[in-house]
């Protein structure tokens, strides 16, 4: 009757469970809570290890038995596998399975008056929204446990130790935002008709939506728009939301032109102030003599550039180019700059375009810095970086 029961159980928490990463590991004896085929994450195979130790045709060392016991109580039991089950099926939360709970979580920043960079930080993101910091503070905002370990709320959120609500339990401050695509259907003062795209979540609340926008941009009827906005729909008819940016995603370069966006790197690196008074937005280095004119093989930038792993050299510029914009005293005073497309056309001339979101306060610092991308080589040797910018006014 035992080996029937266990054998019912087993097969039922195979039914609609997943794969979850290793939730815990204990400081004292560095066993890893659940993981007892010790693979790096808590799966069916666990669930299997378990059972077939309760049926006796399965012997575990004793650090696999602390870790098979889920609940703590020194034993396995059928009560360690319906746990087992319910962590795998995410009826129950990492911190549940741990068995230990959230003490605390704090902004060290605003406990001890710290200064971060201003800048927006991306901390976390699931199937509906993206939370961020208005500083790269993500380091700084410490989650406490039962138990006495410490993360941050970045690692935490991200293995399930923590929640969204629980920072908003313990008054942590951020912004939520989210994004929609859609088609221009009507503009008028500072305001835009949209019809979101099919399958959009947001068609389930209205097929018509008015969105306030404090952007500095030309919008015209038929432009395909993605519009971020804080998540609130309000359902008048048509919805309306607030629109903190919008950017157009139609393309404004025609004729023969590939899109290579999967196949560029970038990667962005502080400018030799002595090598950059011409005033140039963007230049294409298709040689070392192009990179020795712009940059330097003895610069501080070229040191910069080997520890982000581009190192170049004769046989480097046989395969690749580096389109570069350069950034004048802009990133450093609060301008975000990020790339969404890279495009080569018939000529080799390589198109980069960029988002460029101007908050609505910015600092008066100076400063140089270079976004350098790798492009595929071409054989025109008068070929061009071509730049690209999406204004975006940013009000918060």
């Amino acid at each position: 009757m035992k080996k029937r029961i266990i054998s019912a159980v087993l097969a039922a928490s195979a039914v609609g469970i997943s794969v979850l990463p290793v939730p815990f590991v204990n400081a004292e004896t560095d066993v890893i809570h659940g993981d007892i085929d010790a693979s790096g994450t808590i799966d069916v195979t666990d669930i299997t290890e378990l059972s077939l130790a309760l049926l006796g045709d399965r012997d575990l060392s004793e650090d696999q038995k602390k870790a098979a016991d889920a609940d703590g109580d020194g034993e396995l039991s059928l009560a360690d596998l319906a746990k087992f089950r319910q962590y795998l099926s995410k009826k129950i939360s990492r911190r549940e399975f741990n068995n230990i709970t959230l003490e605390s979580i704090v902004d060290i920043t605003e406990r001890d008056s710290l200064s971060v960079p201003a800048a927006i930080e991306k901390f976390y993101e699931d199937e509906y929204f993206r939370y961020e910091f208005g500083g790269i503070k993500s380091a700084y905002v410490e989650c406490t446990f039962s138990d006495g370990s410490r993360m941050n709320v970045k690692e935490a959120l991200e293995s399930g130790m923590v929640t969204i609500s629980d920072l908003d339990k313990y008054k942590i401050d951020y912004r939520r935002t989210t994004e929609m695509t859609a088609v221009v259907k009507e503009v008028k003062d500072g305001q835009m008709l949209l019809i979101p795209a099919e399958g959009s979540k947001e068609l389930r609340s209205c097929d018509l939506i008015m969105a306030d926008y404090a952007v500095e941009q030309k919008f015209k009827v038929g432009d395909t728009v993605v519009v971020e906005y804080d998540g609130y729909i309000y359902e008048t008819y048509p919805a309306q939301i607030y629109a903190s940016r919008v950017r157009i995603v139609n393309s404004d370069v025609t004729g023969d032109i590939t899109d290579i966006t999967d196949r560029y790197e970038t990667v962005i690196v502080g400018a030799d102030r002595d090598k950059w008074m011409a005033g140039y937005k963007a230049v294409m280095i298709s040689s070392m003599d192009d990179y020795d004119e712009y940059i330097g093989t003895d610069s501080n930038e070229n040191e910069n550039l080997a520890k982000k792993g581009i190192e170049v050299s004769e046989e480097f510029f046989k395969t690749n180019r580096l389109a570069v914009m350069i950034d004048y005293s802009e990133g450093c005073n609060g301008v975000k700059f990020t790339l969404t497309r890279v495009k080569i056309d018939k000529d080799g001339n390589v198109h980069l375009y960029y988002d460029k979101e101007v908050p609505e306060f910015m600092t008066n610092l100076a400063s140089v810095a270079h976004y350098i991308t790798v492009v595929p080589a071409s054989e025109n040797t008068e070929s061009k970086t071509l730049l690209h910018l999406n204004e975006i006014r940013v009000r918060h």
